[in-house]
């Protein structure tokens, strides 16, 4: 677990494992969300050549790259990775439509004016802050059209994007103001789509998976109390900040909240005497101040997250039934990795601890009593 992610390969092979097909004769391939996360777009991607829609997104890419054997891609789904520039489009220029790379680190748009065919642009949550890198979009054919050509041709939703806010609101998507003007999707909302996409009452179901809204969701509300039944909830890959309002869910087992912006463990109260996994990685968890409810807590997933105190990582040995950890990528596992002590220390710290970051916990103590 030193940092390898998932190869390009070796997601194809699962996908089409999965799928029954083969990657290199589908038109649509979706190798999202892998665990561990693809790093690094390689050479591998040259083999499709018959995608039209390659889903990328949810994982850790840090660079546009390998896409020159694409030669009939026009969807290309990005968001949720490190992604820091828009170069690397070059080879997918003559044929892209829609570049989906939300939830990114972009803050220039060089390499944008590329896509000659782009249609659709959704890159909300990034860090443009200067309007003349926004400017640099008028470049696309597509802007060269009349204004209320624009509006029906072209889509940019940009939830969130700080300073541009003002430039949407006056010259782009008036016809939805949930992506402009930072109205996120409610509980309530998605759990109507729940419904209606599964054809079941929510209120009734042990199963409820409301992640990854467009737009996202902000606030876990107090139409969460209608889930009584409800055992395991993904609530992940949305824009919560704080957990809040479980206390209606009293059966839930497992919790999932990666991919949020999530800074602290306080609110699992009424969960404390249930849940027995709990999904949170990729949030911004400093401290882990109120861990400690979670009395039955079997499964903690907290990888990238940012606890750097090996004090604030002895609270988890308030959890008396913990048996399996992911805490990869967070800077207190990245130092103690590099200083070779990180899996003693966890060791010492965690006595019941089973498996850490995917790997069966070994102990001095157990190769001596099978010594003896």
């Amino acid at each position: 677990m030193a940092g390898k992610g998932t190869t390009i390969k070796e997601a194809l092979q699962k996908w089409e494992e999965k799928m029954g097909v083969k990657a290199s004769e589908s038109k649509e391939v979706k190798i999202f969300g892998q665990i561990p996360p693809i790093e690094k777009m390689d050479a591998s991607l040259s083999t499709l050549a018959s995608c039209e829609k390659l889903s990328l997104s949810t994982n850790c890419i840090e660079k546009i790259a390998n896409l020159n054997g694409l030669k009939n891609l026009k969807i290309l789904s990005l968001g949720r990775n490190n992604i820091k520039s828009l170069t690397g489009l070059e080879a997918v220029g003559d044929t892209l439509e829609e570049l989906w790379i939300s939830y990114n680190n972009i803050e220039k748009l060089k390499g944008i004016n590329v896509l000659k065919r782009l249609k659709v642009l959704y890159m909300s949550n990034n860090q443009v802050k200067d309007s003349n890198e926004f400017g640099k979009l008028i470049v696309l054919d597509v802007f060269k059209t009349k204004y209320k050509q624009l509006l029906n041709k072209f889509i940019i939703i940009i939830y969130s994007m700080h300073h541009m806010k003002t430039i949407l609101l006056s010259t782009t998507v008036q016809r939805d103001d949930r992506h402009v003007a930072g109205k996120g999707t409610t509980i309530k909302e998605a759990l109507q789509k729940w419904e209606e996409k599964m054809g079941v009452k929510a209120s009734e179901s042990k199963e409820v998976k409301i992640f990854g809204q467009i737009p996202p969701i902000e606030k876990m509300d107090a139409s969460l109390s209608t889930l009584a039944s409800c055992e395991k909830l993904s609530l992940s890959t949305n824009c919560i900040e704080k957990i809040a309002n479980l206390n209606g869910l009293k059966n839930l087992k497992i919790l999932s909240l990666g991919r949020n912006n999530i800074k602290s463990l306080t609110g699992l109260e009424a969960v404390g005497d249930t849940l027995e996994e709990l999904w949170i990685s990729y949030n911004n968890i400093e401290k882990l101040k109120g861990i400690n409810v979670l009395k039955r807590l079997k499964v903690l997933y907290m990888s990238n997250n940012q606890v750097k105190d090996s004090n604030e990582f002895g609270k988890l040995a308030d959890l008396p039934v913990l048996e399996e950890l992911v805490f990869v990528g967070n800077p207190l596992e990245e130092k103690e990795t590099a200083e070779g002590t990180y899996r003693d220390n966890v060791a010492k710290k965690l006595p019941k601890l089973k498996k850490l970051d995917g790997v069966p916990v070994i102990r001095e103590e157990a190769e001596d009593e099978g010594d003896s």
